[in-house]
């Protein structure tokens, strides 16, 4: 149970270890969550290799698709599981909401195995994106560090194929080709102080949302119920010196105000060669956020708008950190005052 003050209050989680990686390298950390992400697998492991990733912890949530044996193979990857599930209730938060098992895995597991060290936290449908001028994950921590700052939030940004149609491409191919244009910000308003910022209408889904509501009203309400309408958080704090008194609170949230939001961005891949399955897994076990609503949003899109072309006057096609700088999704560097 954690101790840190202003911290859920969880259930103990009995971790299994099913594979140890060989031996820690200097250098940052990267956590994940994951159940059958077979496609992304090759290209996220040679992204974060790339930007200077030294070590992975991966979390194996019952991944029946050829997932956990491809992990077991990751050089410095040490993989756990339990025989709790993503969806389960393992607490309260400190307000008094219920504490699901994912929320809590993510606050508890790098804080209790990789305390003191830099933790990158990610979905394997998130790809970080570096500012320009900064070649490697390493050389912005170095940066943070000299600023004396402990974390780095930033956008999540949905990148998307023309149409949705065509994410059914081949899983060789990299999400970032096959996935070319996003939308320009912003995506919310987060002045310095603010612990979390306000929500801006904007990025792919909420116009997938606004056309399903011109075409289809009584589709949405079926999808939403009684909920209001709203569209998943679109940031993130995913960099973070664990042990060092900031806690984690849900996804998206920590308990201090990270500064303005744009240091660095998740590029994030929704549209991709398994979506169909991971949606129909998603309503059948309805462990995400209110029975899986944002599945059951992402259903109803492919169903009715498949065939749209999706480019539109705020489209913009990625070319670099530099194009989601232009866009105002990230500062266009992080060095030190």
């Amino acid at each position: 149970m954690s101790t840190v003050p202003g911290a859920p209050v969880q259930r103990q989680i009995e971790l299994v270890t099913l594979r140890q990686g060989a031996g820690e390298r200097p250098g940052p950390w990267l956590f994940s969550m994951m159940r059958n992400e077979r496609y992304f697998l090759p290209h996220f492991f040679a992204h974060y290799r790339r930007l200077g990733i030294a070590n992975f912890l991966i979390y194996d949530d019952g991944s029946d698709d050829g997932t956990r044996e491809c992990l077991m193979n990751e050089e410095h990857c040490t993989v756990v599981t339990s025989a709790a599930r993503f969806g389960e209730l393992h607490g309260r938060e400190p307000n008094g909401a219920p504490l699901r098992l994912g929320v809590a895995l993510r606050q508890s597991i790098p804080d209790q195995l990789l305390a003191g060290r830099w933790v990158l936290t990610v979905d394997a449908d998130e790809f970080l994106v570096l500012p320009t001028g900064c070649d490697s994950l390493p050389t912005l921590i170095e940066r943070l560090e000299k600023q004396g700052r402990l974390l780095a939030a930033g956008a999540m940004v949905d990148f998307y194929p023309a149409t949705l149609s065509d994410r059914r491409y081949a899983a060789e191919i990299d999400p970032f080709a096959a996935n070319p244009y996003f939308d320009t910000g912003p995506l919310f308003r987060w002045d310095r102080g603010m612990r979390m910022p306000q929500q801006l209408p904007g990025g792919i889904r909420y116009r997938l949302l606004r056309m399903l509501l011109e075409r289809k009203p009584d589709l949405v309400r079926q999808v939403y119920g009684d909920h209001p309408v709203s569209l998943a958080k679109n940031w993130k704090v995913p960099l973070l010196r664990h042990d060092c008194g900031v806690v984690r609170h849900g996804d998206h949230e920590v308990s201090v105000a990270p500064g303005a939001g744009l240091d660095i961005a998740l590029a994030h891949f929704k549209f991709y060669p398994a979506l169909d399955r991971k949606i129909a897994d998603a309503l059948q076990l309805g462990q995400y956020y209110n029975a899986s609503m944002e599945y059951r949003f992402l259903a109803a899109a492919l169903d009715e708008l498949g065939n749209v072309s999706l480019v539109a006057p705020e489209t913009r096609r990625f070319e670099g950190p530099h194009s989601l700088s232009a866009a105002g999704l990230m500062e266009p560097s992080t060095a030190p005052a």
